[in-house]
């Protein structure tokens, strides 16, 4: 199984690098910003 992050914060990939799972990080073209 490999894990999708589709984020591109340091701790995130930090905390799943530290699972010892297979993971890719994916860019994406989100705007996050809700009025």
């Amino acid at each position: 199984m490999k894990i999708l992050l589709a984020s591109a914060s340091p701790r995130r990939k930090e905390l799943i690098a530290g699972l010892g799972l297979p993971y890719e990080i994916v860019k994406i073209n989100v705007d996050e910003i809700f009025d």
